[in-house]
Protein backbone atom coordinates (compact mmCIF):
# COMPACT_ATOMS: atom_id res chain seq x y z
CA UNK A 1 0.00 0.00 0.00
CA UNK A 2 2.41 2.05 1.10
CA UNK A 3 4.70 1.80 -2.45
CA UNK A 4 1.65 1.95 -4.48
CA UNK A 5 1.03 5.93 -2.79
CA UNK A 6 4.75 6.73 -3.54
CA UNK A 7 3.72 5.24 -7.44
CA UNK A 8 0.89 7.27 -7.37
CA UNK A 9 2.38 10.94 -5.68
CA UNK A 10 5.70 9.87 -8.68
CA UNK A 11 2.93 9.57 -11.66
CA UNK A 12 1.46 13.00 -10.45
CA UNK A 13 4.41 14.60 -10.11
CA UNK A 14 5.57 13.52 -13.22
CA UNK A 15 3.22 15.39 -15.41
CA UNK A 16 3.88 19.25 -14.00
CA UNK A 17 7.73 18.12 -14.41
CA UNK A 18 7.70 17.03 -17.81
CA UNK A 19 5.25 19.63 -18.80
CA UNK A 20 3.19 16.75 -20.25
CA UNK A 21 2.38 12.95 -19.98
CA UNK A 22 2.87 11.33 -23.41
CA UNK A 23 2.64 7.80 -24.32
CA UNK A 24 6.62 7.16 -24.41
CA UNK A 25 6.65 7.01 -20.67
CA UNK A 26 4.85 3.99 -20.73
CA UNK A 27 7.44 1.71 -22.93
CA UNK A 28 8.75 -1.21 -20.58
CA UNK A 29 11.97 -0.15 -20.68
CA UNK A 30 11.29 3.04 -18.87
CA UNK A 31 9.89 0.87 -16.37
CA UNK A 32 13.14 -1.14 -16.37
CA UNK A 33 15.08 1.65 -15.87
CA UNK A 34 13.17 2.57 -12.63
CA UNK A 35 13.56 -0.95 -11.28
CA UNK A 36 17.09 -0.94 -12.26
CA UNK A 37 17.56 2.04 -10.18
CA UNK A 38 15.95 0.48 -7.14
CA UNK A 39 18.00 -2.66 -7.59
CA UNK A 40 21.25 -0.75 -8.12
CA UNK A 41 20.50 1.37 -4.92
CA UNK A 42 18.79 -1.52 -2.82
CA UNK A 43 15.12 -1.15 -1.95
CA UNK A 44 15.73 -1.38 1.62
CA UNK A 45 15.85 1.41 2.70
CA UNK A 46 14.28 4.96 1.37
CA UNK A 47 17.38 6.24 0.45
CA UNK A 48 18.68 3.53 -1.92
CA UNK A 49 16.69 3.98 -4.61
CA UNK A 50 17.19 7.85 -4.70
CA UNK A 51 21.04 6.68 -4.57
CA UNK A 52 20.59 4.06 -7.40
CA UNK A 53 18.89 6.61 -9.67
CA UNK A 54 21.53 9.23 -9.36
CA UNK A 55 24.16 5.85 -10.03
CA UNK A 56 22.21 4.68 -12.90
CA UNK A 57 22.33 8.37 -14.42
CA UNK A 58 25.76 8.59 -14.47
CA UNK A 59 26.48 5.19 -15.34
CA UNK A 60 24.32 5.22 -17.77
CA UNK A 61 25.40 8.93 -19.78
CA UNK A 62 29.04 6.90 -19.56
CA UNK A 63 27.49 4.06 -21.16
CA UNK A 64 26.34 6.24 -23.91
CA UNK A 65 29.20 8.22 -24.74
CA UNK A 66 31.77 4.37 -24.79
CA UNK A 67 29.67 2.58 -26.93
CA UNK A 68 26.66 1.83 -29.00
CA UNK A 69 25.84 -1.39 -27.54
CA UNK A 70 25.34 0.80 -24.09
CA UNK A 71 21.79 -1.55 -23.28
CA UNK A 72 24.37 -4.78 -23.21
CA UNK A 73 26.83 -2.97 -20.79
CA UNK A 74 23.80 -1.85 -18.74
CA UNK A 75 22.57 -5.32 -18.51
CA UNK A 76 25.77 -7.04 -17.79
CA UNK A 77 26.28 -4.64 -14.84
CA UNK A 78 23.02 -5.68 -14.09
CA UNK A 79 23.79 -9.14 -13.69
CA UNK A 80 26.92 -8.64 -11.79
CA UNK A 81 25.36 -6.24 -9.21
CA UNK A 82 22.56 -8.59 -8.31
CA UNK A 83 25.50 -11.72 -7.89
CA UNK A 84 27.96 -9.47 -6.10
CA UNK A 85 25.62 -6.85 -4.08
CA UNK A 86 21.95 -8.32 -3.81
CA UNK A 87 21.13 -5.73 -1.50
CA UNK A 88 22.25 -2.82 -3.18
CA UNK A 89 24.64 -0.09 -2.91
CA UNK A 90 22.82 0.88 0.41
CA UNK A 91 23.12 -2.83 1.52
CA UNK A 92 26.31 -2.93 1.40
CA UNK A 93 27.67 -0.27 2.95
CA UNK A 94 24.93 -1.41 5.69
CA UNK A 95 27.24 -4.70 5.74
CA UNK A 96 30.40 -3.11 5.69
CA UNK A 97 29.63 -0.67 8.93
CA UNK A 98 28.56 -3.49 10.92
CA UNK A 99 31.38 -5.52 10.21
CA UNK A 100 33.68 -2.03 10.96
CA UNK A 101 31.52 -2.21 14.40
CA UNK A 102 31.82 -6.20 14.50
CA UNK A 103 35.92 -5.40 14.73
CA UNK A 104 36.44 -2.21 16.84
CA UNK A 105 34.17 -3.99 19.82
CA UNK A 106 36.77 -7.27 19.51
Amino acid sequence: MISGIFTGVAGALWAPLNGLASPDVLVWTFSGEIVFMTVLGGFRTFVGPIVGAIAFTYLKTYAVGFTVYWQLLLGAVLVVLVLALPTGIMGARRAARIQAEKRRLK
